[in-house]
């Protein structure tokens, strides 16, 4: 038996015909992620990263994710099993500049050798300058975490009030949504309208974070397009 990370694969193929086409030395981040919320009785830390990967090509997303479905048991912490219920397929919903990436790597190399840094991991150094090396900026997201049961289809609505519906793709998720916000042409005026919101529920403004992948698994829930 295998992990299982890929759910609906017509879903997620939906998902990558959303995303915009790279531009030359652009790139989508992918991340494997472990976290205790969504199986607390698991043994494992809060949140651990377990795979790490940039495709330079779009469509290599579902052969990459393809390629973390080991062997149950393969993923571990402390020598113990990782359940496929505490396991989250994550991206990047705007893509990374390899370009200026090269640039960070290097300098932080630099610094390596200069202070002769012991313990060093370069692939991981690498991984964690990629993520930070933001490229085109297509999206706004505003990640919704819902309170106290409140109706996350009313918040929805409230956000489609204030922004026209054909700049919003909905993303339900464990717990919320997320609504990403095409930015071309926008204007300003919407962010501040969003932010005075009278809900309980967090409604998070991000300009370059991660968000789960449509059709792949998020704890015990897979990640769908909302209408």
């Amino acid at each position: 038996m295998n992990y299982k990370l890929i759910h609906d694969e017509a879903q997620l193929q939906k998902f990558i015909d959303f995303l915009p086409e790279l531009k030359i030395n652009e790139s989508y981040f992918l991340i494997l992620i472990a976290r205790k919320k969504w199986n607390p009785e698991s043994d494992i830390p809060s949140a651990l990263k377990l795979k790490r990967e940039a495709v330079n090509n779009k469509q290599k997303i579902i052969q990459t994710i393809r390629q973390w479905e080991v062997a149950e048991g393969l993923y571990q912490n402390d020598g113990k099993t990782i359940p496929q219920v505490n396991l989250g397929v994550y991206m990047g919903f705007n893509p990374k500049d390899q370009h200026k990436a090269s640039f960070d790597l290097i300098n932080q190399c630099l610094e390596v050798i200069r202070t002769n840094k012991q313990g060093i991991n370069i692939k991981s150094m690498a991984n964690d300058v990629i993520q930070a090396s933001n490229g085109t900026k297509h999206f706004m997201d505003i990640d919704v975490d819902i309170k106290e049961g409140e109706d996350y289809l009313e918040i929805a609505k409230f956000i489609k009030s204030i922004v026209a519906e054909d700049k919003l793709t909905f993303i339900k998720t464990n717990g919320g949504f997320h609504c990403l916000v095409r930015m071309d042409d926008l204007g300003s005026t919407w962010y501040p309208q969003i932010k005075a919101h009278t809900y309980k529920s967090d409604l998070n403004i991000m300009s370059n974070d991660l968000i789960p992948v449509v059709g792949c698994n998020q704890g015990k829930f897979v990640p769908y397009f909302m209408k």
